[in-house]
């Protein structure tokens, strides 16, 4: 398709014009529906995985954004529902280790307890 002044389509017949929109669309619906993370989401969910962080890819309504287990705390408690300290140097913020919080924080992004075993991951 040829691409005229200020990026809108050039004049064309109209069968050319109907049958371009078409595939645009028709490319727009796939990638829709094999949607892939944000990159801020992408970036998170890899680096927490990199750390040994139990993250779970896609949202529990199906939406683009991953979880964080709170039963996977073997080796380092990850989530802890229970322990909603705050600011008192426990290394945890609303039940949750801080570790996960700053790599969330930089890609402004933030954890919310699903329920006591799972974090949903979101947009600030």
């Amino acid at each position: 398709m040829h691409i005229g002044r200020g990026n809108t389509p050039s004049l064309k017949n109209d069968k050319t014009r109907r049958s371009e929109f078409f595939s645009l669309a028709e490319n727009a619906e796939k990638r829709n529906g094999d949607e892939k993370m944000k990159i801020n989401y992408r970036t998170a969910f890899n680096k927490l995985k990199k750390i040994g962080c139990p993250v779970i890819e896609g949202g529990y309504d199906g939406e683009d954004t991953f979880r964080i287990s709170a039963e996977d705390n073997e080796k380092e408690c990850w989530a802890d529902y229970y322990q909603m300290t705050d600011g008192d140097k426990s290394g945890f913020m609303m039940g949750v280790n801080n570790k996960i919080n700053d790599i969330l924080s930089e890609q402004g992004l933030f954890a919310e307890w699903c329920h006591p075993g799972v974090l949903s991951v979101w947009e600030e």
